[in-house]
């Protein structure tokens, strides 16, 4: 008797563990399938996910700001979908670089002037794929002298001199929309 019950006991035994290794399996494979979702999900859209979430991060005040540019009937932009489809516009863009030079200061004075020049920068990298239209950028280096016919300065800067800053970029579309690089002038 005592042998049948530990046969039972080992058949028992041996069950649980079979199931319990069934489940591990079906466990890593779900893992799996989470990391190759995941992996997929960065790979196509990551760099609009961290775009967007600069967005959210941006503060209300200066997200209302925007909100002409960036969404529509002048809500917050409030999916990314919304944001990429009303950021890669071509009016939106350059609606976008005007808002941005005209308060950088203000952005640069609570620390988000690098995150709207950034958004703007991947809006316009991403519309130059879509666009049939030739799409250029003009950006300065440091230390070049100066030049009112490429680029505009800030109101802080020096009349004459060398490129002390590049504030933001300058571009070309087509040829309806044109903007200086905005730059700081020592």
């Amino acid at each position: 008797m005592a042998l049948d019950t530990m046969d039972a006991k080992y058949k028992k035994l041996q069950q649980e563990y079979n199931q319990i290794e069934t489940e591990m399996r079906q466990l890593k494979t779900e893992s799996l399938n989470a990391v190759r979702c995941a992996e997929s999900f960065q790979k196509n859209y990551g760099k609009l996910d961290e775009m967007y979430q600069k967005y959210l991060g941006l503060g209300e005040n200066i997200q209302l700001g925007l909100q002409r540019v960036l969404s529509p009937d002048g809500n917050i932009a409030q999916t990314a979908e919304i944001f990429f489809g009303y950021g890669i516009q071509e009016d939106n863009l350059e609606s976008l670089w005007s808002m941005i030079a005209m308060n950088y200061s203000v952005y640069d004075n609570v620390g988000k002037l690098q995150d709207l020049v950034n958004i703007f920068c991947y809006f316009l990298e991403i519309h130059k794929k879509v666009t049939y239209k030739t799409v250029n950028y003009f950006c300065p280096l440091e230390g070049e002298e100066y030049d009112e016919r490429k680029h505009t300065r800030t109101s802080e800067s020096n009349a004459t001199g060398r490129i002390a800053k590049v504030i933001l970029p300058g571009f070309e579309i087509g040829k309806n929309i044109s903007k200086k690089a905005l730059v700081y002038v020592q």
